[in-house]
Order: structure tokens, then sequence, then C-alpha cells
């Protein structure tokens, strides 16, 4: 009688049960270093995209013009006035800027080939932008352009010394004629000077001309915008390194908390409350704002701005705080994703020094 060999069902399911125990310890040891290894490198991507942010907020405040940032009282907003360019003004002679009258043109010491470069490659909405519409937006009449913008009257704002005083601390009261966020003219509030009806930022209806001085200079004249007519005004206080600033607007940075994203909004005026900007609390769903809005970074939660800085001092101190975590899959246009519950998270913190030296 021939013999047979092999396993008996009851050694099979031993074996199998055996190899599953082993098969589901090796599963154990491998998917805690791989689990561990996916979080690393989440982590890291979670890292870049927070440098990213952190390094435009860096770049755009240590660029802006000084006294101009401010906090919103839920310090959720951060608002500045980027620098297009700098110069200094002529103070003696031929095209010097007088503080003392009223005048509708002077000189900068900067070549004009010089500062159209700078101006242009500033990446200015005036100079990037069909200006019509945009002017439209301001509430000015549309601007036709020549072939040189530089010299079509577009509302570049110009500004020297701005101290940005307010008249309480949580930035809701800009005093006029002294901080660039109170479009209203000095009216003597903090006695005989500066004089009455100065400020130390041109007002929402000057148009600015840049036309070529020589000898390595550029004039600066003053036009209405509504009637092309020279305009004249005069600055409230002289700078102490005699040094004005050209700008184009404020922006802002926005903590949203709906869509747990920082966006960052520009091309919109100037306007004294910091809580009622008109750029969009909401990118995706809301296209009727005059502001254009951009997502800096997604998956972001806690966030927040804090700004310290005493009157008179040369620098402040921005903390920039917020949690980066990971986001469910979204829909482009429409939806960023949203944190996921177990993702990893990590807390991201930054202090940048301001510049408020003018």
């Amino acid at each position: 009688m021939k013999k047979y060999s092999g396993f008996t069902l009851v050694e099979l399911i031993v074996s199998m049960m055996l190899m599953s125990i082993l098969v589901g310890i090796v599963s154990m040891l491998i998917s805690k270093p791989m689990q561990a290894y996916g979080n690393v490198v989440t982590e890291e991507r979670l890292l870049q995209n927070a440098e990213l942010i952190l390094t435009r907020i860096t770049r755009d405040v240590q660029n802006a013009v000084p006294n101009s940032l401010r906090v919103s009282s839920a310090g959720d907003v951060l608002e500045i006035v980027p620098v297009l360019a700098a110069a200094r003004y002529r103070i003696s002679g031929a095209g010097a800027l007088d503080f003392a009258a009223a005048q509708s043109s002077f000189n900068i010491l900067q070549s004009y080939t010089d500062l159209s470069n700078t101006l242009f490659q500033s990446g200015s909405w005036l100079l990037t932008n069909n200006p019509d519409p945009l002017a439209l937006n301001l509430g000015m009449p549309a601007i036709n352009a020549p072939e040189n913008p530089l010299q079509a009257g577009l509302p570049f704002r110009i500004i020297i010394y701005n101290t940005g005083q307010y008249a309480n601390q949580n930035y809701t009261q800009p005093l006029p004629g002294i901080n660039i966020y109170n479009p209203t003219a000095y009216d003597g509030s903090l006695g005989s000077y500066p004089p009455l009806g100065t400020h130390v930022i041109t007002p929402i209806n000057a148009g600015v001309v840049f036309t070529d001085a020589g000898g390595g200079e550029t004039t600066i004249s003053l036009i209405d915008t509504g009637t092309e007519a020279p305009l004249s005004f005069q600055f409230a206080l002289p700078s102490p390194k005699n040094i004005l600033y050209i700008a184009d607007g404020p922006v802002t940075y926005a903590c949203n908390s709906t869509l747990s994203v920082i966006t960052r909004n520009r091309d919109y005026p100037l306007s004294m409350a910091l809580d009622s900007q008109p750029y969009s609390q909401d990118p995706y769903y809301d296209p009727s704002w005059a502001a254009i809005t951009r997502i800096l970074g997604q998956g972001v939660t806690d966030c927040s701005f804090q700004y310290e800085a005493q009157p008179g001092q040369s620098t402040g101190l921005l903390s920039v705080q917020f949690t980066m975590a990971e986001t469910s899959v979204g829909t482009p246009s429409q939806d960023p994703g949203q944190p996921l519950a177990n993702g990893v998270r990590i807390k991201i913190f930054r202090q940048i020094q301001v510049k408020n030296a003018s």
C-alpha cells in the first residue's frame, strides 16, 4: 500500500496561524518607522510652506513705509504700505522742495533712468495693470496712459516723514496730517506745527508725473487727476534724512479662520479703519471686492500678529505665530482643504524687526 506524505489539516491551520502572527508582528515593526518617516516628510513640507509665508511677510514688512505697520484689534490682520522707490529730495537751489509753502513740482536726487528701472521692477499694480479700471475702483476718473506711464499722472502716493501717530493704542484713530491712513489734512490738534492744511502724503486726487531733470535728477510734478491741471500741495514735515517714499497703496496679510488660510491682499485704497478693509474674507466665493487676494498658505490655524513699538523709537518688533496643519485634498478655485483632525501639525513663531526711521 502506497504512503502519502504531507500536512494534516491541523498542522496547516497551526502554520497559517503562526504565519499570520509573524506577518502581523513584522508589519507592526515596519509600519511605525514608515509612519514616522511619512510624518518627517510632511513636517518638512509644512516647514517649507511656513518659511515661504514668513519670507514674504518679512520682505514686505522690512520694505514698508516707516510707521505704516498696524495690526487689527483682534490680531488677525496686519497692514503695511510697501515702498516702491525711495530717494532724497533737493533741499536747496532750483527744484528744491519747500516745506513753508505749497508747490506743484520739485526735484529728487536720483536719475530718471534709475528711478524708472526701480519703479518698473517693483511690481506696482499701477504699472503692471490697466490703469483705467483701477482708477475707477479708487473712485477716480479713468486715466489714459501714454506710451510712458511714468508721465501719465498715475495716482502714485508721495510720502515724507510719516510719524504714524494715533489717538489711541489700537490703531483705530490715526491722527490727521501726520498719519498716512488719515486722509484729512492737519487740523491743529497737536499745536501750531505742522502748518494747518498740510499732510505727510499726497492726496488721492493727485497724479504724479516723473520727468528727466538732467544732471542725475528727476522732477516730480503733481497734477489734479480730474482736470490734469497742476496741483499745489504742502508737505507737513521735513524728513531728518531728506528722504521721500513712492507707494501705490497698502497691503494686508489676513488670517482667515474659516478657510484656515493666510491671504495677501493689495490694490485697494488707504482707509482709516483697519478692521473694515475692502478685501475679501473669502477669496473663493466673493468676487465683489476690488482688492486682489492671494492665498499664501493653507492649513493655517491659531494665526495672530502682535506689534510692539514706542513713539519716537526707530524700530519696532512684529511677532507672527500660527500653526501649520496637514490638510485634506481641496478643490482648485473652490476649497483649499481643511486641517486633518489627526494630521501632522507644527507651531511657528517668528519675530521681525521693523525699521521706522525716515
